[in-house]
């Protein structure tokens, strides 16, 4: 089985739950938007191994199951749809909806690309939320 390997370029996925009022003046309404960070970020298996509580920002492939379980795959499978290939995370947090185009097929969505998260990591679980900012 192949793996894809990270690509040199990552959209950086960062949610927050403020959105700009009027003015640009931060107002919360609860929700998320995606904003935009720039960073090395690290591995998947780096994140699983951190002792830090404080957020991570975290390299890799989403992968979307039919039933909506949003899985943080260090690799995607070669295959159609894919699957994760490597270490992954159960993410948490995340409205698909604000990552961005995700390819489809079989009802499971996916990233084509690496994308980064901001998060920290609870029970083994990649917990993305406005606290991680």
């Amino acid at each position: 089985m192949r793996l894809i390997r990270f690509s040199t370029l990552a959209i950086v996925v960062l949610l927050s739950a403020c959105s700009l009022g009027q003015a640009g003046d931060p107002t919360p309404t609860g929700g998320h938007k995606v904003s935009t960070g720039v960073g090395p970020g690290i591995s998947i298996d780096e994140a699983l191994a951190s002792t830090n509580d404080e957020p991570l920002l975290i390299n890799g492939w989403l992968v979307i199951s039919p039933q909506s379980e949003v899985r943080f795959c260090s690799a995607l499978r070669e295959s159609n749809p894919p699957g994760c290939a490597g270490s992954s995370l159960a993410v948490t947090g995340l409205d698909p909806e604000n990552v961005g185009k995700l390819a489809e097929a079989g009802g499971v969505q996916w990233s084509e690309e690496s994308v980064q998260l901001l998060g920290t990591i609870k029970d083994g679980r990649l917990v993305v939320s406005a606290r991680s900012i």
